[in-house]
């Protein structure tokens, strides 16, 4: 989980790869957070493959976008390498 403020969504892709959740920023906001992990805690023993899949997905997902390989690539780029 994680709110969907800044880069959150160059990371995560809702439902696959893991789960988005509106920025909240009062305290209503923060009770929908907790039930949300909550809701993450009671799913996992029903839905731990599901869960899997997405834990999975969301490594494959940074090893693919941000790989040392690449990262140094990028580096040397703007360095002038």
């Amino acid at each position: 989980y994680a709110t969907d403020v800044g880069a959150a969504r160059e990371l995560i892709v809702d439902g696959v790869d893991g789960r988005l959740l509106s920025g909240y920023s009062d305290i209503d906001g923060a009770e929908a957070v907790v039930g949300e992990f909550i809701s993450l805690l009671n799913c996992a023993a029903r839905e731990r493959e599901g869960l899997d899949r997405m834990g999975m997905n969301a490594r494959a997902t940074i090893e693919r976008k941000f790989s040392w390989k690449d990262r140094a690539s990028e580096w040397l780029k703007v360095i002038g390498g």
